[in-house]
């Protein structure tokens, strides 16, 4: 993901929802109307549907706050963002044949578990990577995954 595209995607997003938020509202404020429009329509009943059709449209207001507090918390976060969610990292390559066309590269040492331990050695990346498995007793089994961590030269 860019970073220039974050607080954007992050304003955007929140403003789609106070929209689809605001477009519910509406509707029950039609429909509240529309049901309040019946003919014969008991006294009591009329409140009723008049004193729900304000309460949804008076929702509207928390809403438009929600979104400028969402708006204020976005440009505040925007330093932790470009340090730390979206801090460029380096993607661990993992194959599982012994090399890597069109790269050379020097050996580092066998990786097992999770790649954790190849990152530890500096490894680019991991290369004839094994996956194996044994039952330990009914349903429960061993799993273990290793290769060998390689550097880029």
């Amino acid at each position: 993901m860019k970073r220039g595209n974050t607080k954007a995607r992050a304003k955007r997003g929140a403003v789609i929802g106070v929209v689809l938020f605001g477009a519910l509202m509406l509707a029950c404020v039609i429909g509240f109307w529309a049901l309040c429009a019946i003919p014969g329509l008991p006294l009591w009943l009329f409140i009723l549907f008049a004193v729900c059709g304000v309460l949804c449209a008076a929702l509207i207001l928390p809403a438009l706050w929600a979104l400028r507090k969402r708006f204020q918390e976005i440009d505040s976060l925007e330093d932790i963002y470009s340090e730390t969610l979206y801090k460029e990292e380096n993607i661990m390559l993992l194959v599982n044949i012994d090399y890597i066309p069109g790269k050379e590269f020097e050996v580092l040492g066998m990786a097992k578990g999770t790649v954790d331990e190849a990152e530890a050695l500096g490894a680019d990346a991991i290369v004839n990577i094994r996956y194996g498995s044994s039952a330990v007793m009914q349903g429960a089994a061993e799993v273990i995954a290793y290769g060998t961590a390689v550097r880029f030269k």
